[in-house]
């Protein structure tokens, strides 16, 4: 009988040490989520921050492009080192039956 007693003494023993394991795993696999969700909340918002930032310099660019666009004319393409084509070329292109594209042959 006390060889029966010692017996479940061990087991019961052997069980709480691996119980205290699997709970300390547990443990220290919880600290690591709550820690690298916390980290993910951190870089998105910052994410969130440069975003904004770039959406208002492509709002400034925007509104820089709106305002010379109105005053972009032949003068100030000839400064910019555009010239006006002294000729104009079409180009066709053959299908592979040989036809045009265009059916009305508008070029």
């Amino acid at each position: 009988m006390k060889t029966l007693i010692a017996q479940l003494h061990h087991l019961e023993r052997g069980i709480f040490w691996c119980l205290a394991g699997v709970m300390v795993i547990l443990a220290v696999l919880y600290m690591y989520l709550v820690a690298h969700s916390i980290s993910e909340v951190l870089a998105r918002t910052a994410l969130e921050r440069q975003i904004a930032t770039l959406q208002s310099s492509v709002g400034d660019m925007e509104l820089r492009y709106v305002g010379k666009k109105g005053t972009f004319n032949f003068e100030t393409s000839g400064m910019l080192g555009y010239l006006e084509p002294t000729e104009t070329i079409f180009v066709t292109k053959k299908t592979l039956t040989g036809n045009i594209l265009s059916l009305r042959n508008e070029i």
